[in-house]
């Protein structure tokens, strides 16, 4: 696969490069927010996947202080 293989992130990893609580992350999968692969019974995400969910979290600064 080489240096431009892409690397699957697991649950775990997520959380920690988020911050965002294990709760939080199954809550926002089972609604369908947070794309994602099973293989077998593994939950994984590509970094395309975690892009996505965190441009889906985005809010606009102006818009919320208003």
């Amino acid at each position: 696969m080489g240096e431009n293989e892409r690397k699957l992130i697991g649950i775990k990893e997520l959380v920690m490069l988020t911050g965002v609580s294990v709760a939080t992350i199954n809550r926002r999968k089972r609604n369908g927010l947070l794309p994602h692969h099973k293989i077998g019974s593994r939950v994984v995400l590509t970094p395309e996947d975690v892009q996505e969910f965190l441009d889906s979290c985005k809010v606009d600064a102006k818009k919320e202080a208003q």
